[in-house]
């Protein structure tokens, strides 16, 4: 996980976009211990997208396993674990899955205005 939180926020300064590390790498340690804990070890992996045109940064993780998919529940409150998806549904502005051919995506997006006119990371 540390080393998805380090890519993530590389690419996030390296676009510019320092001010969504935070929300972003929690967003992404969140999705990738949800797929690593409930899809099986067949594997995952991190990709993040950050769509220009439409001011959206989209963070995805990938696994291999399609029928079995994230659902949010109602945490029991001294639970350690549980709150994944809520968190996810707080901090980000959107967030679904997709079902693949090979598996599922997990994606969620935060609204990310370019800082000025003309200027692209």
């Amino acid at each position: 996980m540390p080393a998805a939180r380090t890519w993530v926020r590389q690419m996030l300064k390296r676009w510019d976009l320092a001010h969504f590390v935070e929300r972003a790498e929690l967003l992404v340690s969140e999705l990738l211990t949800n797929a690593i804990t409930h899809a099986s070890a067949n594997g995952a992996s991190v990709g993040i997208v950050l769509t220009y045109g439409s001011g959206t940064l989209r963070l995805e993780v990938r696994d291999r396993n399609a029928s079995k998919l994230p659902v949010p529940h109602e945490p029991v409150a001294d639970a350690e674990r549980g709150r994944g998806l809520r968190i996810v549904g707080v901090y980000a502005d959107r967030w679904a899955v997709d079902i693949t051919r090979d598996g599922k995506t997990v994606w969620c997006e935060l609204d990310a205005p370019l800082q000025s006119e003309g200027h692209l990371p």
